[in-house]
């Protein structure tokens, strides 16, 4: 791997988190009587997630208002990232090797960056990442290439020697296209699976 810089997302990649996301939003809005709440959450997954908060109550009437939708969503997650969700096994070696070889590493993620702090500082991990990127506040969703333009410039390297670890195909689609070598891990693989330029 010719790599000078790592651009990882979090959920599904770094922590063991999509089983938790598969059931929060559904649950929640299967809770406030919405019919096809699956399959709902999966149509809006790519929206960061303040947006999806305030679109489900702007077009379904989730919530008496946009901030208590967010409020019931962000405390669940808190209330599951602090108990449930861990690490994939082999993320912090990995991390630790590329940190020794000082290769710059940063997150971008479709979650609020106060709550992708917590849960990689619960496990000790925050201190591998320069920076963590929260889509909402970029401007733009990972179907845009603009969120890992953004993360490479923070590390200062250019686009075909900065990887970007993903597990979302929408963002791996959107890396990939933008000239940036991707790797798309697999939990049940020592190494990810890997697409270069």
């Amino acid at each position: 791997m010719n790599i000078e810089a790592a651009v990882f997302d979090c959920d599904g990649t770094i922590l063991d988190s999509m089983p938790m996301w598969s059931h929060v939003f559904p649950t929640w809005l299967t809770n406030h009587k919405i019919k096809d709440a699956k399959a709902l959450a999966e149509r809006y997954e790519y929206l960061n997630f303040v947006d999806e908060c305030y679109f489900f109550h702007d077009h379904y009437g989730v919530c008496s208002s946009r901030e208590q939708a967010l409020a019931e969503v962000t405390a669940e997650v808190s209330r599951l990232y602090a108990t449930t969700v861990k690490p994939f096994d082999g993320v912090k070696d990995f991390l630790e090797e590329l940190h020794e070889a000082r290769i710059p590493m940063v997150i971008v993620s479709s979650t609020t960056r106060e709550l992708v702090c917590k849960a990689l500082e619960k496990h000790d991990l925050l201190g591998y990442f320069d920076e963590v990127f929260y889509t909402g506040s970029i401007g733009y969703d990972k179907t845009h290439p603009d969120v890992y333009f953004a993360a490479r410039d923070a590390c200062g390297k250019p686009t075909d020697k900065t990887w970007v670890f993903e597990d979302a195909p929408f963002g791996v689609q959107t890396a990939h296209k933008a000239g940036f070598p991707t790797a798309v891990p697999y939990t049940h693989l020592t190494l990810p699976t890997i697409y270069p330029v």
